[in-house]
């Protein structure tokens, strides 16, 4: 009884007009051919052609890749070089806390060079 009421309160809101707008079924495809449209009769040259389209994607997703692989790494080295400053600027802030720890200051700049 609740469930025939509640259709019959939807119907009468007009809750079924969105499902045939303009006179046309919600699957109905439009038949007419739009200006870029083109209408291929060859299939075969059809599907040369999404071969050399997927070749193309393929390699620049390729070159992609590549380009985020070299963006995102750093040479050993100048990673080495960096890790060395900043090692060496914590040593300056501890011996600008402490200066007692000034005695150590070179043993630690001589550890850190020698380190690879």
């Amino acid at each position: 009884m609740l469930m025939a009421l509640f259709l019959l309160l939807s119907m009468s809101c007009g809750c079924t007009k969105g499902l045939h707008h303009q006179g046309k079924e919600p699957d109905t495809i439009p038949t007419e051919l739009k200006p870029e449209t083109i209408r291929i009769e060859n299939t075969t040259k059809l599907d040369s052609v999404f071969k050399v389209l997927k070749e193309k994607q393929d390699s620049i997703d390729m070159l992609r890749d590549s380009m985020v692989y070299y963006r995102d790494t750093t040479e050993y080295i100048n990673y080495i070089n960096a890790r060395r400053i900043e090692k060496i600027k914590y040593y300056i802030s501890i011996c600008e806390k402490r200066p007692a720890n000034k005695q150590y200051f070179f043993g630690w700049i001589r550890r850190t060079m020698s380190e690879e």
